[in-house]
């Protein structure tokens, strides 16, 4: 009988922490939420025309982590990706999303995670990563045998490069951002 008592007390005990683990989640999934819309609604001048120097580097622009809400990229114009201490130029969210995929491939465990993924994350109408051109409506090469479908807008590219590719082969892109102006 006191056996019983004890399981009892223990899945109770259990059934507490996984409640207060919930609630946890969900009150930070609110203050996320409130914090994004807060950015999102950060009103960035269109015309920023002389902000770069002759090398590009970007005067009066500001760097934005690539796993923000990507509702901000949306009126953005891409400058350069920061891949920690590395910069890459870039004039076009689909450098953006090259770029980063290269950079990605250049390690052989995520290049690998990569090649196993194609023909497996599907776009709206056609699959975001391939290994021939076929079928996409604006295919980039990022290695042999590996192709990105960059027929998309700023925050649809991020979302998928972020949520349906990086994390997935669980690649760290916590030191990764994009300039803007």
């Amino acid at each position: 009988m006191k056996e019983l008592a004890k399981d009892k007390k223990g899945c109770a005990a259990i059934q507490m922490l996984l409640d207060i683990q919930l609630a946890r989640e969900n009150v930070l999934a609110i203050v996320n939420s409130c914090f994004d819309n807060l950015i999102s609604r950060i009103d960035v001048p269109k015309d920023v025309s002389g902000l770069t120097d002759s090398n590009n580097a970007v005067h009066g622009g500001y760097a934005l982590p690539i796993g923000i809400n990507p509702a901000i990229f949306v009126g953005k114009k891409p400058v350069a990706v920061v891949l920690g201490e590395e910069r890459i130029y870039v004039k076009s969210w689909r450098e953006v999303l090259t770029g980063v995929l290269e950079r990605c491939c250049q390690d052989p465990l995520y290049h690998e995670r990569l090649m196993a993924l194609r023909g497996k994350v599907a776009g709206n109408f056609r699959f975001f990563l391939s290994d021939k051109p076929d079928g996409m409506s604006k295919a980039v090469m990022v290695a042999n045998d590996l192709y990105v479908e960059a027929h998309h807008g700023s925050q649809a590219m991020m979302t998928m490069l972020v949520e349906k590719l990086l994390k997935p082969i669980g690649y760290n892109h916590s030191n990764i951002s994009v300039e803007v102006r």
